[in-house]
């Protein structure tokens, strides 16, 4: 840890507290529709959909957090790289659980879609203030 190593991880720890808090408000907000819509089979895919998003945005976070370690500013290419692995880690998550389990496949398509939306807020939030650090 060549730059501010605590500055970073402080940081990285209010980005995954922030993910936390939105996954969170994510099933306390869905549940009950996604209940009722369609039953509890919808409900593991609503649970099974933001944990992919979840697992997808913290993966993707790590080289924001490297950057930021070695006091680079967390730039364009990292922001790009970031992009890059958390669509990929989507993808391969979402491919993962289709074919492992039995999941009910339209609300998990339809809340990893949802989850990925509302956590690409707290992602950009987290790669943008990264970038500032070494200004």
């Amino acid at each position: 840890m060549r730059g501010g190593g605590r500055p970073a991880l402080k940081a990285f720890a209010v980005f995954v507290a922030a993910l936390v808090v939105v996954t969170l408000g994510l099933f306390i907000v869905g549940f009950r529709p996604t209940r009722s819509l369609g039953g509890q089979e919808a409900v593991f895919g609503m649970f099974a959909g933001c944990g992919v998003s979840f697992v997808a945005s913290l993966i993707s976070a790590l080289p924001v957090l490297r950057a930021s370690l070695e006091s680079n500013a967390a730039g364009a290419q990292t922001a790009l790289l970031a992009m890059l692995i958390r669509l990929s880690t989507t993808l391969v998550g979402i491919l993962t659980v289709l074919s492992v389990t039995t999941i009910e496949k339209r609300s998990f398509l339809l809340w990893v879609a949802i989850s990925y939306l509302f956590l690409l807020v707290a992602d950009a939030m987290y790669a943008l203030m990264q970038s500032r650090v070494g200004r």
